[in-house]
């Protein structure tokens, strides 16, 4: 299995690249979209990425990794969007000046900055993470599992059934994951979250 790597230039790519290396998973790595070439081999893509909303629609849209996002999608092609490249699935991003921008609409909801008054923003460190739905004999209903964040913003999606991790700022509970048909995202950096985090990044991409 071949997994495609998306690099709009959002930062944080040689831990994954590290990740997937430590896992034995092959990857081949994507700089802008060409129409030329036969995407048909892969089964997974991974859009990682740090930094804001509206920089990363930006950089999405500069290389044209926009477009491949949605064709990858419309095959069914299985998605992994980690921290940014979750929050840029959604429809829109509040973090500028200007008033909401439009994101790629595949997850409904939007993203809305963490409240100050729960706890420290940004929320960085370890939390602990509960899972909503169950992937395997690892990562089940209602099992609470530390991970790694570093975000000021986090996901407010429309339906609660996508909802797949949680985790919580202060007293506050907050989406750390959503999973839609063949679309995943998660909030916190499994590529930096140890053993445990490379276990779910093996257990999401070779899910069927």
């Amino acid at each position: 299995m071949t997994l495609l790597l998306l690099n709009p230039g959002l930062g944080n790519l040689g831990s994954i690249e590290s990740s997937l290396d430590l896992l034995g998973i092959e990857y081949d790595l994507i700089n802008q979209f060409d129409h030329g070439l036969d995407f048909s081999k892969y089964k997974n893509f991974i859009l990682p990425g740090v930094g804001s909303f509206p920089f990363g629609m930006k950089k999405l849209r500069e290389t044209g990794l926009d477009k491949l996002v949605y064709y990858l999608n419309e095959k069914k092609v299985k998605g992994l969007g980690i921290c940014l490249g979750m929050q840029i699935l959604m429809e829109y991003g509040t973090e500028s000046s200007n008033g909401k921008v439009k994101g790629l609409g595949l997850l409904k909801g939007d993203v809305t900055r963490l409240d100050s008054s729960n706890g420290l923003v940004p929320n960085v460190g370890w939390c602990a993470t509960k899972f909503k739905k169950s992937i395997d004999k690892y990562h089940y209903k209602n099992i609470n599992i530390d991970y790694y964040y570093t975000h000021s913003y986090y996901v407010k999606p429309k339906e609660s059934k996508n909802i797949f991790l949680t985790s919580k700022h202060g007293s506050k509970e907050f989406v750390a994951g959503l999973w839609h048909e063949n679309l995943y995202g998660i909030q916190f950096h499994p590529e930096k979250s140890h053993d445990d985090g490379l276990r779910l990044l093996k257990a999401i991409i070779y899910r069927k």
